[in-house]
């Protein structure tokens, strides 16, 4: 039996809510079994037949295990196919959320003849029975793992089918072109227009131009889906660990007056204008005065390296302090001028210092709502509420499938190539097209993908 056979077959359970004590838990049923189930164990108050229960109602009742004993009084409800989230038969059993409650639930569930759900099964069922395509599969998936109200809105956006009309369209323009260029293949002795071809290679170019468009935005989406790493760096004594401790508000770093005082990275995590950013500590450039400073030395040079964001730190106090030559992600580097208290704004500043430099002040808080700022709209920009922004790796890496065989194609055409190679670059970005979404992806693929969510979902 075949994966996908084993899904329309298998009626399954597992809890929806989360683990460990709550108020309230709710274990799902769904497959072909789910209201046979769902009625040897759930008794309406009222004395209906749970399986005539009308859908979508809560009900009142006691929850049975399988001799009939009392587990729980909770609430039932049905939603029968094909309306229903993975459009097979679904119930569920609303119960109070103690640990003994939900595992004696679930115990009655699989001795009546269901199975425990597998990671996201259920959403497999709902993306296998048309009632979602893949990347709408996916968004939920980022709905359950959203950790900023951005990155919320992202996978809300995705979930209604933002992304997905998008690259149905762009599919469906290629097919069209496919299709002529099918037709004077397959056709060849008919009497058949002469194929449009400059209109063609219109098609196609047009059709690069929007997915390059997509691909442009991929880093921020990244950045609001899963977050971004930004290291403050600078030499000793500017305050950048005084600085870290009043981004993150509290005091994680030590501080002293003495140079080197950092000697090993150290991360906290803060919210920077809707985004997860993971904020690095690090200890101060220079010349090492022992190994174990040189070691840090060379973390902090490491993470420099691997950052999103660097916040160059500064001391602005002191006019004398060598500013240390950017390198060549001058683009993803802001300057801080540290403790901006001790000077008047008409004292001069660090020598060598960018016209787009921030003020702050670790001690008064000063520019911290400006940094923030800084940091958002370097990493996402100005993120229109109705954007649309390619998040998932996955996406990207099909996009980019796409755009290379697409290019591919449209070089061919224009070289007057024949149109049977064509053909196969034409096919090529179809296919990483319908991947986005679902279209004929193999099922080894979508165990790799739906294994990554809760079980439950």
């Amino acid at each position: 039996m075949s994966g996908n056979q084993a899904f329309e077959t298998d009626t399954i359970a597992a809890p929806a809510t989360g683990a460990g004590e709550s108020a309230v838990a709710i274990v799902k049923l769904s497959g072909p079994r789910a209201l046979d189930i769902f009625g040897a164990m759930f008794v309406p108050s009222g004395g209906r037949p749970a399986r005539l229960l009308p859908d979508r109602r809560l009900t009142l009742g006691q929850i049975l295990d399988a001799s009939g004993c009392a587990i729980d009084d909770g609430l039932g409800v049905v939603m029968r196919a094909p309306h229903s989230f993975t459009g097979e038969d679904t119930a569920e059993c609303h119960c109070h959320g103690g640990r003994a409650v939900v595992l004696s639930v679930l115990d009655s569930c699989f001795t009546l003849g269901a199975r425990p759900a597998r990671p996201g099964e259920f959403t497999r069922r709902a993306f296998l029975n048309n009632r979602i395509d893949l990347s709408q599969a996916e968004a939920i998936a980022d709905l359950v793992a959203a950790r900023t109200s951005l990155s919320r809105k992202l996978a809300l956006r995705q979930l209604r089918g933002g992304l997905s009309e998008r690259i149905a369209a762009l599919r469906g323009r290629l097919l069209d072109a496919a299709a002529q260029i099918e037709a004077q293949l397959d056709f060849p002795d008919e009497e058949l227009p002469p194929l449009a071809r400059q209109h063609i290679i219109t098609h196609f170019h047009e059709t690069e131009t929007e997915i390059a468009r997509m691909l442009a935005g991929f880093e921020r989406g990244r950045h609001a889906r899963d977050g971004a790493r930004v290291v403050i760096a600078g030499p000793p004594n500017a305050g950048k660990s005084s600085l870290f401790n009043a981004l993150v508000g509290r005091e994680r770093a030590i501080v002293t007056p003495h140079p080197g005082t950092t000697r090993d990275t150290i991360e906290s995590t803060i919210e920077a204008g809707g985004i997860p950013v993971t904020l690095v500590d690090t200890a101060g450039i220079r010349s090492a005065s022992d190994n174990i400073e040189h070691i840090g030395i060379e973390r902090a040079k490491e993470e420099i390296g691997q950052a999103d964001i660097v916040l160059l730190v500064l001391d602005a106090s002191d006019p004398s302090a060598p500013a240390p030559a950017l390198t060549e992600a001058d683009s993803h580097v802001i300057v801080l001028l540290n403790k901006s208290d001790l000077i008047s704004s008409t004292a001069p500043s660090v020598q060598l210092t960018p016209e787009h430099a921030i003020r702050v002040s670790a001690v008064t808080r000063a520019g911290l709502e400006e940094v923030e700022r800084r940091l958002a709209e370097s990493l996402v920009g100005c993120a229109g509420e109705d954007e649309l922004m390619v998040a998932n790796a996955r996406h990207a890496q099909c996009l980019r499938g796409a755009l290379q065989s697409l290019a591919c194609a449209r070089s061919a055409f224009e070289r007057d190539m024949p149109e049977e190679l064509v053909m196969v670059d034409v096919r090529g970005a179809i296919h990483r097209l319908g991947d986005i979404i679902g279209i004929g992806l193999e099922d080894d693929i979508l165990d790799r993908i739906f294994n990554t969510f809760c079980i439950g979902k």
